[in-house]
């Protein structure tokens, strides 16, 4: 994580109360929640090394990839081809209530393998509060609960295909392939 992309080479998805950035790369640079305006939760966007991220990337050494909106949708599509097939992560927040602001937002990442076989890299490395507060990570209803002082979110593992390695805790994150 120790490049970071320009501000262009970023996607936003929003619920009404919040949005992430995610890069060309696949990983969410950028979330905030329960607002726009409340403390960080992934903060890569502003210290690559130190400030939080969401990154899903193929293992291959080269990839080549584009990221566009399904149309009429804010539905962001990021694709890798490789040399061993295509695959991408469909990422959206389905949007909240207007006037009914919440700490529960989803943040849904799909991944997908279309063509061929490929590996990816998941790593859920967040830093609270601009990195400024530790969490706890422990594995709860079938996920992940990241909990620190005032803020607390859950990442849903449920759903992941059996071919995926279960998700493991490293560090202040956890991460499979």
């Amino acid at each position: 994580m120790n490049e970071l992309p320009l501000i262009e080479d970023h996607g936003l998805n929003g619920d009404l109360h919040t949005t992430a950035l995610v890069s060309t790369g696949g990983t969410i640079a950028w979330f905030c929640s329960p607002r726009f305006d409340s403390p960080s939760f992934f903060a890569a966007l502003l210290d690559g090394d130190g400030g939080g991220h969401w990154t899903i990337t193929p293992q291959a050494l080269t990839y080549a990839t584009k990221q566009f909106y399904y149309p009429d949708t804010g539905v962001l599509l990021t694709g890798f081809m490789t040399e061993q097939g295509v695959g991408s992560v469909v990422d959206f927040m389905p949007p909240a209530l207007p006037h009914s602001p919440r700490n529960q937002h989803r943040l849904v990442r799909m991944l997908r393998c279309t063509r061929g076989e490929i590996s990816f890299d998941i790593e859920i490395a967040p830093r609270l509060d601009y990195a400024r507060q530790p969490h706890e990570v422990t594995s709860s209803m079938g996920g992940w609960h990241f909990a620190g002082r005032g803020s607390q979110r859950h990442v849903d593992e449920k759903t992941f295909d059996s071919v995926v390695d279960p998700l493991s805790m490293v560090g202040p994150g956890v991460s499979g392939t």
